[in-house]
């Protein structure tokens, strides 16, 4: 996929789903879905050469990288395979279970999308395949034309057009405790919420599409930081330092104006950049390195600081560390459910945290809903703590860091003095 993506070497990837995976199993047993897997997995193999990269990624769904660039020979290479897998049997208990599958085929060039966009796009085309006549081969090659946005898709993006129009948006705020760090600045996370009909807050999982309606997304993001940045005002109205912490969508990293239009409104504000920390997802920077590191870029121009959050949830952490270089470490809070589960540190946490303190990276700790981790975050050397344990959201920055500091936090203040 990397050599397609830097172009000249176009190639395909099949997806292949097996439909009836779980059916066998609860009739005849594991062994039964077992074999229906391995015998497909002979199948590929048999089909494919060593050139040609093959894997199962999932229980029912197999991956094959075609590396040929004409999608008509591709097309009826999947043909073939769907005839293939669909008429062989596979004996289980005495019984005989032929494979129902789909397949969907897709593309991969320099305009391609990271691993997880290309993934999405295979299994969009397998569900248009499955809603083929029964007498077709279920494949389809995935097209843009089939990317289009399906009728609750279209009711979500309406709906959140509407809650920016008719203001029915609000900002919440969390602060981040200092614990293994010093600072006179107030750390807050502006989070995003719709107001329901019982003045309920709808967070943007319930509101904002899944898909990526870039437009949509760069309209929201600009509502979310003009109010923080309007919020911001007001505190310095009463002498309160600040940093606050801003997630921007990654539909909005390759948009030069946006950064264009961040520079305008810092800059009508007199806000010093500094004070505004833009949060991006490691997951995210899996899939658009690149284009992560060109925003990321474009927002240093301006002295922005940048937080790296869910640090630890891919298997490129480092390399995304040390391209983002970002100012700010939040880790995944997967790391926090091991920590009350066994009440100790992880060692995967651990050696991730050492290589942070030795890049000098302020580190921040998610989640935090349980005082029995408290001595071993404190122990561990993490800077910052946030979570429930603390302050839910709220709509207003007035947590009180100086009469509600943690004991640990206290005692490592006292002993730095």
């Amino acid at each position: 996929m990397r050599l397609a993506q830097r172009g000249g070497n176009d190639c395909h990837l099949l997806l292949i789903a097996i439909h009836n995976f779980s059916s066998p199993r609860s009739q005849y047993g594991n062994d039964a879905s077992r074999s229906l897997v391995r015998d497909t997995a002979e199948l590929l193999n048999q089909d494919f050469s060593k050139t040609h990269l093959k894997a199962r990624i999932a229980d029912n769904l197999f991956a094959v990288i075609f590396l040929d660039p004409c999608s008509e020979k591709t097309q009826q290479i999947a043909s073939k395979l769907y005839h293939k897998i669909s008429h062989q049997p596979t004996k289980a208990e005495g019984q005989t279970i032929f494979v129902e599958c789909s397949i969907g085929i897709v593309t991969l060039s320099d305009t391609s999308p990271g691993t997880t966009g290309v993934i999405e796009r295979g299994q969009k085309a397998i569900r248009e395949a499955m809603q083929l006549p029964k007498d077709q081969p279920a494949i389809i090659l995935y097209s843009h034309a089939i990317n289009g946005f399906n009728r609750r898709e279209l009711q979500s993006i309406e709906q959140a057009r509407e809650a920016i129009t008719q203001q029915k948006l609000r900002l919440l705020f969390q602060p981040m405790i200092p614990l293994a760090f010093n600072s006179e600045e107030h750390h807050y996370e502006v989070l995003l919420r719709m107001i329901g009909t019982d003045n309920e807050n709808i967070p943007p999982a319930r509101f904002l599409p899944s898909i990526g309606h870039a437009d949509l997304n760069e309209h929201m993001d600009r509502w979310v930081l003009s109010e923080s940045v309007s919020q911001f005002q007001q505190q310095l109205a009463k002498h309160r330092q600040l940093k606050l912490f801003i997630s921007v969508t990654d539909t909005v990293w390759e948009r030069q104006e946006l950064l264009i239009w961040v520079a305008d409104l810092l800059r009508e504000s007199r806000i010093s950049a500094d004070h505004i920390v833009i949060q991006l997802s490691e997951t995210e920077c899996a899939n658009k390195l690149s284009q992560a590191s060109h925003f990321v870029a474009g927002l240093r121009q301006l002295n922005c600081l940048i937080c790296l959050k869910h640090y630890g949830s891919t298997n490129n952490s480092q390399s995304i560390l040390k391209t983002i270089d970002p100012d700010y470490i939040k880790f995944d809070g997967s790391y926090i459910s091991e920590f009350s589960d066994h009440e100790v540190i992880d060692p995967a946490f651990e050696r991730l945290l050492s290589n942070l303190k030795s890049r000098d990276k302020i580190t921040i700790v998610p989640h935090v809903e349980d005082p029995k981790i408290m001595s071993l975050l404190w122990k561990s050397g993490v800077c910052m703590i946030q979570g429930y344990y603390f302050q839910v959201p709220t709509e207003a920055m007035d947590y009180d860091f100086n009469d509600h500091y943690p004991f640990y936090s206290r005692q490592w203040r006292r002993s730095s003095i």
